[in-house]
């Protein structure tokens, strides 16, 4: 006979083969020999085992489930479930409940108590293919059609929800890492990743180009991309609360349904789909026609409005599920629509170079300006309490124009490439962008001034978004990755935003709080090591320290902790307590930045924080080449100050070389508190990686021992106003000598 379904026993010591004639067989796996024959009426679709394996349930066409003893082939029960043919059958891992799928699309859940099914959900497709449960048995998997539904077995609702690519299912089940489902078509076999179970994440949570972006409420920031994935960020904590996937195809905007409380995602699939906005359980989708939907922006009334590949504009009712009126508003793809409620106006922009003003109630064409010089429009944005508008142009400009008539105002020149989005602060003072060469950039809106350059990004800037609450600026690329930049001290929306990223590696991630400076690098001494990846060369003694534990470098001494691309040392701070003791004719460096070839040591750039030999303090930036030293330093700042032996300092750097072309370049020095140096170069030192040296002793032309103790090192991204760097002291006048 045709075999229909396989199945192992939990134990894996059997095996049942169900097919036609109505009968399935089980075998001992280990010999091969048939355990027993289990009969029944109709065909056998599928056959499951229950926990402990004793127990058999096979799916048959007579629309029954019927179940049997393992070891005699006895029929021990049957369920009449309807009249159509009963498609697929499982047990839950505890074997307390039975979960079956119906050729006429429906799913059904019993206890194995029998009696009525305690769930049951018609209409899920046209056949239900396959079911299954988690391994953990929280979850219920459905394939019906092409779609691919997961269900919480508490709540008896779906949480994931995914359409499978080239076709119907014919069988999907849970892998054994149970946020990963497997499904097969006769396209091939397909790997989903639910996200289940996972509360937060770390790393790119985008594997390509990300798309969408939109702030919702609580701090809550939501991005979408080529991936399909749907991800939701906390912007005061930079944590990522959920993470799955929300189409299988592009997601090319986000939009915060506040009315209904809602989350809509919209798709290259050509689909819309609405979550819920508290726990993103899935709601519904819409197909919208057969080409993808670009864009959504939702009316005062409640109506979305949404623009497609094609050029089209659709309105959709209030609660998304009827399409009121659709025409066309572009000659190519519509890339981006705003809504401004008080003029009952909606803004487009599309690839044809147009941007278009309409009548939210009868669609009528208000206003139309070609303002890129006929180049695709790849964003816009709309400050309506100071009726300005902005928009992002593949002419390489952003152009700020009045909403009203769509005069226009600026052209912000700065970026090297084509403007891939914008977006303005709260208030519309500022401006931002993010472009093709890898920028994000600020801007003052009303003069057009450039205020500040952010670089980081690897790949194109797709998206940038403020948000109101935090202040946060974030932005996204084209390799998925996501980067916050914090608010200074002091610093509104209005303000300009310092462009420091505190942590990137593959994401970026920035303090929790933006009151205050945070340090990228915190050295705690340990006797057994370090808590950052550094080598202990020798002669490093761990004493007790102002705060813990501290380390005192003797003879020859050094720490050296290898970052290599892990911030921008172009500004910076640092910060430290030191003694001295024993200190004879040498000097010692306290704090070194250092970028060399890690084979070609003959030619560095490299920071240093001295204690020089009268014991005061200097701040230095070399460049040599083998025996060659520049005659001139970028960086030269001498202290007046002196400190003595026996005695704990508290130190703070703080510096800032912008660039390579940058000839102002600037560094000042506190100790105890008290700014007690600054200077200005005429030159700048960029060190983008490199290593980081602590209690390095050079210059030991006396060949006697000398002691320098650290504790508590600190290393900054940015350079620190006075307020900050004198914050950072405390005083602590009976402290017991080192």
């Amino acid at each position: 006979h045709r075999a229909y379904s396989v199945a192992f026993a939990p134990d894996g010591t059997r095996v049942a083969v169900a097919g036609e004639g109505g009968t399935a067989f089980v075998f001992d796996v280990h010999n091969g020999r048939k355990v027993s024959t289990l009969a029944c009426e109709g065909r056998i679709w599928d056959v499951a085992f229950a926990h402990g394996g004793k127990v058999a349930a096979g799916a048959t066409t007579a629309g029954t489930v019927v179940f049997w003893d393992v070891n005699s082939g006895k029929k021990t029960d049957a369920w009449q479930v309807g009249d159509a043919a009963v498609q697929c059958v499982c047990f839950s891992p505890d074997g307390t409940r039975v979960l079956c799928g119906t050729r006429d699309g429906r799913a059904l859940l019993w206890s194995m108590q029998g009696g009525a099914p305690a769930w049951s959900v018609p209409h899920l497709g046209p056949a239900v293919q396959a079911v299954d449960f988690s391994r953990d048995g929280k979850y219920m998997l459905t394939a019906a059609g092409d779609a691919l539904a997961v269900w919480s077995v508490e709540e008896l609702r779906v949480v994931r929800r995914t359409v499978l690519p080239g076709g119907h299912a014919n069988a999907a089940a849970f892998a054994s890492r149970q946020e990963t489902v497997l499904a097969g078509n006769e396209s091939g076999l397909w790997g989903w990743e639910t996200g289940l179970g996972q509360e937060s994440f770390s790393g790119r949570m985008h594997v390509d180009a990300v798309h969408a972006m939109v702030n919702g409420p609580g701090a809550r920031l939501f991005s979408g991309g080529d991936d399909g994935n749907l991800v939701a960020w906390n912007t005061q904590s930079i944590a990522i609360k959920s993470r799955f996937p929300a189409h299988p195809g592009r997601i090319l905007d986000v939009m915060v349904d506040r009315r209904n409380g809602r989350l809509l995602t919209a798709s290259r699939d050509h689909t819309i789909a609405v979550w819920g906005l508290t726990d993103l359980d899935y709601v519904a989708s819409h197909r919208l026609g057969n080409c993808g939907v670009m864009c959504m922006a939702e009316a005062a009334d409640g109506h979305v409005f949404c623009g497609l590949e094609n050029g089209k504009l659709v309105e959709l009712s209030a609660d998304e599920s009827k399409t009121i009126s659709r025409w066309q508003g572009h000659r190519d793809a519509v890339t981006a629509v705003v809504a401004v409620d008080s003029a009952r106006r909606i803004f487009t922009a599309g690839e044809d170079g147009w941007i278009r003003v309409w009548d939210t109630i009868d669609h009528a064409l208000v206003a139309q300006q070609v303002l890129h010089s006929g180049r695709p429009v790849f964003d816009l944005a709309v400050a309506e309490d100071q009726g300005y508008a902005v928009s992002a142009g593949g002419d390489g400009t952003i152009q700020v124009w009045r909403a009203t008539d769509l005069t226009p105002l600026h052209v912000l020149h700065g970026h090297t490439g084509e403007v891939r989005c914008v977006a303005f602060s709260k208030d519309g003072s500022r401006t931002f962008s993010g472009g093709e060469d890898r920028t994000v950039r600020i801007w003052h809106t009303e003069t057009g001034q450039e205020l500040l350059t952010l670089r980081g990004h690897k790949a194109p800037v797709t998206q940038v978004a403020l948000d109101p609450d935090t202040h946060c600026l974030v932005s996204a690329d084209a390799t998925g990755t996501v980067m916050f930049w914090p608010a200074s001290e002091a610093t509104t929306a209005a303000d300009v935003i310092q462009g420091n990223v505190m942590r990137q590696k593959e994401i970026a991630r920035t303090p929790s709080d933006f009151g205050a400076p945070q340090p990228v690098l915190h050295l705690t001494f340990d006797r057994e090591k370090p808590t950052i990846d550094g080598v202990i060369v020798q002669n490093i003694e761990f004493v007790p320290g102002v705060k813990g534990r501290a380390a005192r470098f003797g003879s020859g001494a050094y720490l050296m902790a290898p970052t290599a691309k892990i911030m921008d040392f172009t500004q910076g701070a640092f910060e430290c307590w030191f003694a001295l003791d024993n200190v004879h004719n040498e000097r010692h460096t306290l704090f070194q930045l250092l970028e060399a070839p890690r084979k070609q040591w003959a030619f560095q750039r490299q920071l240093s924080l001295k204690i020089t030999r009268d014991r005061s303090l200097a701040f230095t930036g070399t460049v040599s080449a083998g025996d060659l030293q520049a005659d001139n330093m970028p960086v030269n700042l001498q202290s007046e100050a002196t400190v003595a032996e026996g005695k704990w300092y508290h130190v703070v750097l703080t510096w800032e070389n912008a660039s390579p072309f940058s000839k102002n370049s600037s560094a000042t020095l506190y100790l105890n508190g008290a700014e007690v140096a600054e200077t200005a170069a005429e030159g700048s030192l960029p060190l983008t990686s490199g290593y980081i040296g602590f209690g390095a002793k050079i210059d030991n032309h006396m060949g006697e021992d000398s002691d320098i103790t650290l504790d508590e090192v600190k290393l900054y991204s940015r350079k620190l106003s006075t307020k900050e760097a004198q914050a950072l002291y405390t005083d602590r006048k009976n402290l017991e000598e080192p």
